[in-house]
């Protein structure tokens, strides 16, 4: 099977859109969240961890989709290497995309740490390592629940430019 992206019509007619471009390692794409930048592109995250499949682990991309006519007409990875990118958003020519584990940043509480990244719109390539050296990460928190250890999810901004995040947790 391969994944998709489906518009459902004005109509409410749903149909399947596009196949989302597999990582190469894995065979796979697991699109998460959706955006739509100012140019029409389409921002994904493609969150290879999601399956629970180590070949996955550290190999979720943030992909820049261009379609035209119903068609992918070009597929760029915006940023790679990371666990878990789930939601995103764009705005003021950014991207802001949230990482709902980052287990390499261990809290002396033992509770899950995550966070969210910002990225420029013409990002390429962006190499992220899932620390708090990454230059694009601009927050994180921890998930205190210790029933569901999984964090930052969905994302929002208001008409102030007050960014909100969800912790699944």
């Amino acid at each position: 099977r391969k994944a998709c992206l489906i518009k459902i019509g004005q109509d409410r007619k749903v149909r399947k859109w596009i196949e989302v471009p597999p990582l190469a390692d894995t065979g796979l794409a697991c699109p998460m969240g959706i955006e739509f930048g100012p140019d029409g592109d389409i921002y994904v995250c493609d969150n290879q961890g999601w399956k629970g499949d180590p070949k996955g682990l550290s190999k979720g991309r943030i992909l820049r989709l261009r379609i035209r006519h119903d068609l992918l007409e070009s597929c760029i990875v915006v940023a790679e290497g990371m666990e878990h990118p789930n939601g995103c958003r764009v705005r003021d020519g950014f991207l802001y995309v949230t990482e709902s584990l980052m287990p390499k940043v261990k809290d002396p509480s033992g509770l899950l740490v995550s966070g969210v990244y910002r990225f420029k719109l013409d990002d390429r390539n962006v190499k992220v390592n899932n620390t708090l050296d990454d230059a694009n990460l601009i927050a994180t928190f921890i998930t205190r629940n210790k029933a569901c250890q999984y964090g930052a999810d969905g994302l929002a901004f208001d008409p102030a430019g007050n960014l909100y995040v969800g912790n699944f947790g």
